[in-house]
């Protein structure tokens, strides 16, 4: 059984949607950084 899509990987769209995903995904993990540095030695321990 195959899987069958519609998505065009190299058009203009899916390259805009990954792109917004890439920034998506930094801003998240930036606020994952920050979050786990958070509180101050005693806090982390």
């Amino acid at each position: 059984m195959s899987l069958h899509s519609k998505i065009d990987p190299g058009s203009a769209e899916f390259a805009r949607n990954a792109e917004t995903m890439r920034a998506l995904v930094g801003e998240l993990k930036d606020k994952l950084d920050n979050v786990a540095g958070a509180g101050g030695e005693a806090s982390r321990a």
